[in-house]
């Protein structure tokens, strides 16, 4: 395997709609890379959501190396219409320690939510949620939730049962 692939052989994100329960629905698979290449070496903790609009948005954490303090929330979209991911965009950073584990959601009213974690070691982590209402372009500053709560950790759903109205799925890879 190419150092190219093992890098990137996180993020080659197999979209998988298992849709046995909705009957009516198509089940499309699609493999592809994000990226080739990035301003990070490694990235971790991928969580994918189809937007109500017929958008695909991946996001994950990069950086020098998981628990860096350069660890950064990244983001790449994709229309499903067979349109190249776009380059990873920064949509969340703490200058003073690591970024971990999005999850994003899809909401039933047009709003598409990022959770991420910072702090330096996982006893320490602090939750955050932003949110955006176009797809990923623009978002809220983040909110920090209490002590103690950190927010969405693993998201694994089907809401609607339906890829039109808010269906949302997250993979961890």
């Amino acid at each position: 395997m190419s150092s190219v692939n093992k890098v990137l052989g996180v993020l080659m994100i197999p979209f998988c709609a298992v849709l046995s329960s909705c009957g009516s629905h198509e089940v499309k698979v699609e493999e592809s890379f994000v990226y080739t290449t990035a301003d990070f070496p490694q990235c971790h903790a991928s969580t994918i959501v189809e937007y109500p609009k017929g958008m695909l948005s991946v996001a994950f954490f990069g950086g020098t190396r998981e628990s860096a303090d350069d660890v950064c929330i990244y983001l790449s979209r994709k229309k499903m219409t067979g349109q190249e991911w776009s380059r990873p965009e920064k949509v969340a950073e703490d200058s003073l320690v690591a970024c971990w584990n999005p999850v994003l959601f899809a909401s039933g009213d047009d709003r598409m939510l990022l959770f991420y974690k910072t702090g330096p070691h996982v006893p320490e982590w602090v939750g955050h949620v932003k949110t955006s209402r176009d797809g990923g372009f623009t978002w809220t500053d983040d909110v920090v939730f209490p002590e103690g709560m950190l927010g969405a950790i693993l998201l694994l759903s089907i809401h609607d049962c339906g890829l039109r109205r808010s269906a949302s799925y997250s993979l961890h890879l």
